[in-house]
């Protein structure tokens, strides 16, 4: 009894801790991708139309990709989480 509890608390961490992970890896996605919104913007009003497309796709690509995260971290504290760690991951976007 005392083993399998303990192998319980084992493969709970496991799970804990992978998901952390995968939650930092889907927020630098979304940052990433908003980082690079970010860089075509300044171009686009720079006065670089030939960006407007890139811009439009990347920002396309951006909202379903927030979208997927938002469904796939329904809970409260999946969110909050996914938000620290995408506030994390934005603050190094130049």
């Amino acid at each position: 009894m005392r083993k399998s509890s303990f192998l319980g608390l084992l493969l709970s961490l496991s799970l804990f801790g992978s998901c952390g992970s995968s939650i930092s890896s889907d927020a630098q996605k979304v940052a990433d991708l908003q980082c690079k919104v970010k860089e075509l913007q300044v171009d686009v009003f720079s006065g670089d139309t030939s960006k407007q497309e890139d811009l439009k796709e990347v920002v396309a690509e951006s909202a379903a990709l927030v979208q997927e995260m938002n469904t796939k971290y329904a809970s409260l504290e999946e969110k909050q989480e996914f938000q620290q760690a995408l506030l994390k991951a934005q603050a190094n976007c130049n």
